[in-house]
């Protein structure tokens, strides 16, 4: 690149430390299932001594494929209706499951005092586009129905989610929209917003910085193939009409590839009229709002999401 990014120091210990591993699994020569095993791995360390939140639950809701396990969490035990996040862990629309960002949402409960939904949405390539965005649509429609059992308050749901998640969040978000649907807000974790990967940072950042450019190159492989749907909202909800969507929270690490889809984003959604909060991480990489323990930043990132859906809830 022009120049060597500023990168702080913990995120930079950590960066220096993955320079003498092993790169991670080849998509292209290794199965799905394989490569989610051997992330499942890194996301289990990364998951460990969450604080405890008043209440846990797993079920089930109707997504479009069929039943789909999801996640409840509660900051009290309590059968009051509550505003709630429904969220979607990141991954690459391969790779994640429940348990993918289980620390970092107990953190969101704890700090924020609302609860977060997390939903298991099914994954390519066994489930190519538009399916994970058509799954994410049904499981928070069967949600919004079943709002009384869940104990959620239907007026404030929020939707966020983390990378390829935070894309799947937009394009739900979107399509509830146009159904009428209103929301409380969005909050959007260094998302994936454009599958043509035409950001700037997606060429100063290729390599080196945790996301590798290329193994987004690969997911885009399994997930969405053919380039003629890259620029659907769909896919692409950076290519979307974003009046009439609520406010939104945007997190942007300066050291990911995706930088600049999280700052295009923020103008287009503030031309059209949406107030958003974007906030810019200053040498942070993709994925650090994970790294609790080893990153200030991370800590910093979480705090500044849980103030926004505390603020928006009320």
């Amino acid at each position: 690149m022009e120049t060597e990014p500023y990168i702080q120091q913990d995120v930079l210990t950590f960066l220096k430390e993955k320079e003498g591993q092993p790169p991670p699994p080849n998509m292209d020569e290794v199965s799905p299932s394989s490569v989610r095993a051997m992330m499942d791995e890194m996301f289990a360390l990364l998951n460990k001594g969450g604080p405890p939140v008043g209440e846990v639950r797993d079920t089930l809701l109707a997504g479009a494929f069929g039943p789909r396990p999801a996640r409840l969490y509660k900051p009290v035990a309590s059968n009051a209706p509550s505003a709630c996040m429904i969220y979607f862990h990141g991954g690459g629309w391969v790779i994640g499951n429940l348990e993918t960002e289980d620390r970092k949402l107990r953190h969101i409960v704890d700090e924020s005092g609302i609860c977060v939904l997390s939903v298991d949405y099914v994954l390519a390539p066994e489930h190519p586009f538009p399916g994970p965005g058509d799954d994410c649509i049904a499981c928070v429609r069967d949600a919004l129905n079943r709002a009384g059992e869940l104990g959620i308050d239907p007026d404030r749901i929020f939707l966020g989610g983390a990378s390829a998640g935070a894309n799947l969040a937009l394009v739900a978000a979107l399509a509830l929209r146009d159904a009428g649907i209103q929301l409380a807000g969005l909050l959007l974790f260094y998302g994936a917003f454009d599958l043509t990967y035409s950001g700037r940072s997606m060429d100063l950042l290729k390599s080196g910085y945790f996301l590798e450019t290329e193994a987004m190159y690969r997911f885009r492989r399994h997930y969405c193939p053919e380039e003629s749907n890259w620029r659907k909202p769909e896919a692409s909800p950076l290519f979307g009409n974003f009046q009439g969507l609520p406010r939104t929270f945007i997190s942007a690490p300066t050291v990911d590839p995706l930088f600049n889809d999280s700052t295009r984003l923020a103008d287009l959604m503030e031309a059209a009229g949406v107030k958003v909060d974007l906030q810019v991480y200053e040498g942070a990489i993709h994925g650090f709002t994970m790294f609790q323990e080893r990153f200030s930043c991370a800590r910093q990132g979480v705090a500044d999401a849980a103030a926004f859906l505390r603020l928006g809830a009320h």
